[in-house]
């Protein structure tokens, strides 16, 4: 080896010692020594670093010091750390001038700077600045934000996690994502949880999942740490097609699983009291006859009696319950926003405007920049190539055929299937900011009007359901598997209540007509978890107060539906979406097909008047929002709180009430907010809101969906989500 041995002012000895290792691992060495001697006519640098000084960790410290050359000049200088702090960033290191930021020791120790000065004749020489470290109290990092995207996510989706944090004393930051407590057995594997933005899939699940995660971050001294709650839940199963329900045809979603129970000989020997409900003979009876025949009362048994009369009470004891009751959505404020949009629109397709079609609602709406739009064409007109909008506007006479019969000018074709091209034009019209809905309208002129949307198929109410003694023919089709040609895929909002029944005065003589408004709102729990909403607003007309008592939808919640108020705008013309029609706000994860059909389910709905587009309501139950089915403990308390905005200020004229069972009023306040408590009872009771113009003659101009509080000793389980929509299984080509 070769040393380049250092210039000396003085001689001096170096020694050296030699050490090696054998295959055996014995060591032998020898020792040496080179006598240095000052043989150059150069003289060494002379350097003042000055005297040695306290210095508190953190701060920063400047270095002051001078070097000259006896008989020549200084061309370097270089500052470094000595020992443990060999690696310090020194600023101007290679200066007399320099500084540098104290490490914070935890306890008080020495740290040795040293400081080199080389001559123009490569002589060089050194000095050691001794400093004594004093530590300071470590302030812990500080977590700015910590978001969780979505906080309620289904099995497959990506879940993003994000952290933001900074430390008040520069310390570099550590951090790393972990999951906590959960509620079922299930491990997220989480990428990059060590650095700030991470993420997970989630995984296939079988049962709903409540998951903490948090994010720790650490100075090295000090760790801070946040945690978030976070949702998953499985989403529905798909429907079984029709080979695997020939397989197993008991099986759920094929047409025999509401007689599962009656076929399977089990259940017959697994009851001790066969007028129990959960065996078969006290289900198929139901409730009342149950009751009449438990405890015998004049009253009960001739309730009793006027439900065995009823034509649809044997259909409506068969089939599993579904009652919405039976879960409760899932929720979290920072992934939910409030989308506004329009339902219930007509075009030439049925009775609108002659040579309107289903895409220039879509195309309107979305131009006058709502998040989405639901068309629902009458039924009966889906399946003919006619029109009955003539008489609407005036039709040229040389398009008199299209006006009538053909309605299309430039796709003739789609008068033939008028529900398959529907479909084509709302998915064209669909993008990340848009969706365009495809639904019908159920228009029996008897029981009432019902827009079904999202159902794969149609039924025609003027074929014989929409003029029967019950609506059990309609209820048998809504529930009937969709791949069979039902509609259990179908979400189903009641309209303009109280407004059709041709033979309402006919049976005036006996108190009116027993079907009027959907068989006086019969209350059918295999249904009632796919029936979400109610009209309150339509056609600029408000329809909630003419119902009994003040109120059809506190009429239809008394009867035990689970409805949210919607807001219709029924237009026929060609002014879809226009200001002065009613609109209708979903609360959601996203405006997307499946997330505004998951928040339809979950009743996260308000509706608003005419001339009213841009007030936003905002309803809680403790952490619940719109929707929500609370179970509790009867006599828990619960804080509620409602605030009402116009144009993004608070409505100082609205009139806020809360109201429950009967259309009573629980509490009212003006000025645009209300707070205070809710108990839970021995019974389930809900309570919505309803907002009162004070300077429009106390007009109603929002409702809002209900709260339901549940008697119980366990929250209920998150309800799942449906299955991704997949529309039609029928190609229809798509419009250019």
């Amino acid at each position: 080896m070769h040393l380049r041995l250092p210039q000396v002012e003085h001689d001096d000895t170096l020694r050296f010692r030699l050490s090696a290792r054998d295959s055996g691992g014995f060591i032998g060495s020898d020792n040496t020594s080179v006598q240095l001697r000052n043989v150059f006519q150069n003289r060494l640098p002379i350097i003042d670093v000055g005297d040695s000084f306290d210095a508190r960790g953190r701060e920063r410290v400047s270095l002051s010091a001078s070097a000259i050359d006896p008989d020549g000049d200084i061309v370097s200088v270089r500052w470094q750390g000595l020992g443990e702090d060999n690696d310090l960033v020194i600023d101007g290191a290679d200066t007399l001038q320099a500084s540098f930021v104290a490490p914070n020791p935890s306890e008080a120790r020495d740290l040795v700077l040293r400081l080199t000065a080389t001559d123009n004749s490569g002589g060089s020489a050194s000095a050691d600045l001794r400093i004594h470290l004093l530590p300071v109290a470590n302030r812990a990092p500080q977590i700015e934000r910590v978001e969780v995207d979505p906080g309620v996510a289904y099995s497959g989706e990506t879940v993003f996690l994000r952290g933001i944090a900074s430390d008040a004393d520069g310390d570099a930051l550590q951090t790393t994502w972990q999951q906590g407590e959960t509620s079922g057995d299930v491990r997220l594997g989480l990428r990059d949880a060590d650095k700030p933005n991470a993420s997970f899939i989630v995984p296939a699940l079988s049962e709903p999942v409540l998951v903490e995660i948090a994010w720790q971050v650490s100075d090295g001294r000090a760790r801070t740490e946040e945690r978030r709650s976070l949702q998953l839940v499985p989403r529905e199963a798909q429907s079984p097609d029709p080979l695997s329900c020939l397989m197993d045809p008991l099986q759920p979603g094929c047409p025999l699983y509401p007689l599962s129970s009656i076929l399977d000989p089990q259940a017959f020997l697994a009851c001790s009291d066969p007028l129990s409900s959960d065996c078969i003979l006290g289900d198929l009876i139901g409730p009342s006859l149950r009751q009449c025949l438990r405890q015998p009362s004049a009253e009960g048994c001739a309730e009793a009696l006027l439900d065995v009369t009823e034509p649809s009470y044997v259909l409506e004891q068969i089939g599993p319950e579904a009652p919405a009751d039976a879960c409760t959505p899932a929720y979290d404020p920072d992934s939910f926003e409030d989308y506004i949009g329009a339902m219930h629109e007509h075009t030439a397709y049925s009775d609108g405007t002659p040579l309107t079609k289903p895409a220039d609602v879509y195309r309107r709406v979305k131009e006058l920049g709502y998040d989405f739009v639901a068309s629902s064409d009458h039924s009966d007109n889906l399946g003919i190539p006619l029109s009955t909008g003539i008489g609407r506007a005036e039709c040229p006479p040389e398009n008199f055929l299209y006006c009538l019969f053909l309605v299309d000018e430039q796709r003739p074709q789609d008068a033939l299937a008028k529900w398959a091209a529907t479909l084509s034009q709302s998915n064209a019209a669909t993008t990340d900011n848009f969706t365009a809905i495809r639904g019908f309208e159920w228009t029996s002129d008897r029981f009432g009007h019902a827009n079904v949307y999202f159902s794969r198929n149609i039924i025609n109410a003027k074929t014989g359901p929409g003029y029967a003694v019950s609506m059990a023919l309609f209820w048998q089709w809504f529930t009937y598997p969709a791949q069979f040609g039902g509609g259990s895929d179908g979400l189903l909002s009641f309209n303009h209540p109280g407004r059709e029944d041709a033979l309402e005065s006919a049976f005036e003589f006996a108190g009116g007509d027993p079907a009027f408004t959907f068989n006086d709102f019969r209350y059918v729990d295999t249904a009632d978890y796919r029936v979400v909403g109610i009209e309150v607003f339509g056609k600029g007309s408000e329809y909630d107060s003419d119902g009994p008592g003040g109120s059809w939808l506190s009429y239809a919640l008394d009867k035990g539906w689970h409805l949210a108020p919607i807001s219709s705008e029924d237009h026929h013309g060609i002014h879809w979406g226009d200001p002065d029609l009613p609109k209708t706000v979903i609360r959601a994860r996203s405006r997307s097909l499946d997330d505004l059909r998951e928040a339809l389910l979950a009743r996260r709905i308000y509706a608003v008047a005419q001339h009213y587009s841009e007030l936003r309501l905002d309803y809680r139950v403790a952490d619940a929002t719109l929707g929500a089915r609370i179970r509790q403990p009867a006599g828990s308390v619960l804080p509620y709180r409602v605030s009402v905005s116009l144009h993004g200020q608070v409505m100082s004229s609205a009139v806020v009430q809360l109201v429950g069972p009967g259309n009573t009023v629980l509490a009212q306040a003006t000025g645009g907010e209300l707070q205070g408590e809710l108990s839970v009872g021995s019974n389930k009771k809900y309570a919505f809101v309803r907002v009162l113009d004070s300077a429009n003659n106390n007009r109603p101009v929002a409702f809002s969906a209900p709260i339901w509080l549940l008697p119980g000793d366990t929250p209920l389980p998150l309800c799942r989500p449906p299955s991704v929509w997949e529309g039609d299984s029928l190609l229809y080509p798509e419009l250019p």
